[in-house]
């Protein structure tokens, strides 16, 4: 992982399972996205609706 991982600070422990997964899923997006921009890259996955 790269360091802006871990400035995410979410404690997994006091959600249930179903919104571990959905915020889990949202900062794998965020990560591909960032990593694009970075890299000037299209982004690879949709942009969820929000």
């Amino acid at each position: 992982m790269r360091w802006y991982a871990l400035e995410v600070n979410v404690s997994i422990v006091t959600l249930d399972e179903r919104t571990a997964y959905e915020t889990r899923k949202q900062l794998a997006h965020d990560l591909i996205h960032m990593e694009c921009n970075r890299a000037h890259l299209p982004q690879r996955l949709p942009t969820p609706p929000q």
